[in-house]
């Protein structure tokens, strides 16, 4: 199996989306359009440097980005990586689709071994 390259931004940003804290975080920039640091819900459940780190993540995959104003930091989503990033998932789904369904031979066959019917 190939191994996958890092510096992929697919696979970044994939797997950014993959943690459940920076999916929420996502989401509420999402809803609200920009957030400041200390305003995010998942400070309620985890502490700041936690946020800064997930946040971090976030902008080291491009989704989302930041704006110093003064002494705080808002941070917004970025749209054009959320398109690349659904138009993969989108390619991947037409192709799981279009994959044939097993015939009734194929049925329980696995690495050329059969069901020993």
């Amino acid at each position: 199996m190939r191994r996958v390259d890092p510096s992929d931004l697919d696979v970044r940003a994939l797997a950014a989306l993959a943690d459940p804290i920076r999916l929420d975080m996502l989401r509420q920039l999402v809803s609200e359009g920009d957030v400041c640091c200390g305003d995010f819900r998942a400070l309620h459940r985890i502490g700041q440097p936690t946020v800064s780190h997930h946040l971090r993540v976030l902008r080291e995959a491009g989704l989302v980005r930041s704006e110093r104003n003064h002494s705080f930091v808002r941070y917004r989503v970025e749209p054009a990586v959320l398109r690349r990033v659904a138009g993969v998932l989108e390619a991947l789904s037409v192709a799981a689709s279009a994959a044939a369904e097993p015939g009734p031979d194929e049925v329980g066959e696995c690495c050329g071994r059969g069901t020993g019917r």
